[in-house]
């Protein structure tokens, strides 16, 4: 929680002075760097997600929330992937810096709501 705005700040910071070149994966680059941060901690927040469900796992049995947190946490993991993935389209020239953006937007929004959908309550938690 406090990494990405930390991360956001500092994007700001390297833009001012010209070190962030948006979308490089350079040594030179702060975005290479910002996004080896967000990645690392995503990834830590996943697996400390995983220890607290299996630490409390009988307690929280009846209300079934290892999907629903899975789901959040599986949104903000693939969301960056996919943020990696079209930088790396961009930077082939398959596409353009809008329609890339578009799309990410897309995919974004039909996994959320994917995923909403599946841990909508079922008739037995209702």
């Amino acid at each position: 929680m406090l990494i990405k705005p930390i991360t956001a700040i500092l994007s700001c910071v390297f833009e001012h002075y010209g070190i962030y070149h948006d979308g490089h994966f350079e040594w030179y680059s702060g975005y290479m760097y910002l996004s080896a941060i967000n990645n690392t901690s995503i990834s830590l927040s996943l697996y400390c997600l995983v220890l607290f469900y299996m630490a409390t796992e009988e307690r929280l049995k009846p209300f079934s929330p290892f999907a629903k947190f899975l789901c959040i946490k599986a949104i903000l993991f693939f969301s960056f992937w996919q943020a990696c993935a079209f930088t790396v389209l961009l930077k082939m020239n398959l596409f353009d810096r809008d329609t890339a953006n578009v799309a990410q937007s897309l995919i974004i929004s039909v996994e959320t709501v994917s995923y909403t959908h599946l841990t909508l309550p079922t008739n037995r938690e209702v």
